[in-house]
């Protein structure tokens, strides 16, 4: 078993691992999804964490994780420095060499005015890969759980990164 571990609120990780699972976003606190990759059969343990409650109770979900998911908001209604003030250094605090993926959500809303009134911009493709290499990501992914747009290439990516060869990080 594959165990990945999920960041941030409201930049729609858990509508991610529900839409995968059900196409339809409800609320649990894990998942497991089994997924074939080359021929091998991998399940995906998916812990969807909380940033504002219990920080303790969620280090101690990092324990034995070959994954780090790293969650973020295309859709210019969420900080993501977020992502390399807090997520990346916490995770490499306790991991100094943990596998990280980085995730853009609700890629359905880049570029749509938010209703929210934020001073945060909508992050470009490339902006996004800035930021993965910022915090020596092993991969960065977009996807919608609205549209499933990319959302099996999230999963079926973070076994790639969880299986492969220290050598062979990017």
């Amino acid at each position: 078993e594959i165990k990945a571990v999920l960041g941030d609120d409201y930049v729609g990780k858990t509508s991610l691992i529900l839409n995968h699972s059900y196409k339809v976003p409800h609320l649990h606190p894990t998942e497991t999804l089994v997924m074939k990759l080359e021929e091998q059969e991998y399940s995906l343990l998916l812990c969807d964490t909380e940033d504002r409650d219990y920080p303790r109770l969620r280090q101690l979900l990092y324990a034995e994780t070959d994954v780090f998911l790293i969650c973020f908001s295309l859709a210019g209604d969420y900080d993501p420095e977020r992502v390399v003030t807090k997520w990346a250094p916490e995770i490499r605090h306790f991991f100094p060499d943990a596998r990280i993926c980085l995730v853009g959500t609700k890629l359905d809303r880049r570029g749509c005015e938010t209703k929210d009134v934020t001073n945060f911009q909508a992050l470009s493709y490339r902006q996004g890969l800035q930021l993965a290499r910022k915090i020596s990501a092993w991969q960065y992914i977009e996807c919608s759980a609205r549209t499933h747009k990319g959302v099996h290439a999230v999963f079926r990516e973070a076994i790639k990164v969880a299986i492969a060869p220290d050598l062979e990080q990017r």
